[in-house]
């Protein structure tokens, strides 16, 4: 185990998911480093204030703000500014295109053929 490894390490062997082996290797680190140690001790005690956080009161008015952003924000999503297709540029491109081959077309038949030998 590396040091960088600690955090997913202790939370897995707080919450009881990791394996024996993983929990050995944990504590096998934690007897020869001292600065993870200090990290495993800060992560615990937050890991208890965590518990005797009581929750938030939230008041109305903030509630009603926040439900009128939230619901401002999914309009704003689902509208999108009209924008008119630049069709006209395209479809004189189109033209260009077609009036050259029938100009090509026209000027091969108008030019008198000669028989080749």
């Amino acid at each position: 185990m590396e040091c960088r490894e600690l955090i997913p390490f202790a939370l897995d062997a707080k919450l009881a998911d990791s394996p024996e082996p993983a929990r050995q290797e944990l504590a096998a680190h934690l007897e020869g480093c001292s600065a993870c140690r200090g990290e495993l001790a800060a992560l615990e005690d937050a890991w208890a204030r965590l518990g005797e956080d009581e929750d938030a009161r939230l008041a109305p008015e903030f509630r009603r703000r926040t439900l009128a952003l939230l619901e401002d924000e999914m309009l704003r999503a689902r509208i999108r500014e009209f924008r008119p297709r630049r069709l006209s540029r395209r479809l004189a491109a189109a033209a260009a295109v077609v009036a050259a081959a029938l100009g090509g077309f026209w000027a091969s038949r108008l030019s008198p053929r000669t028989p080749s030998p």
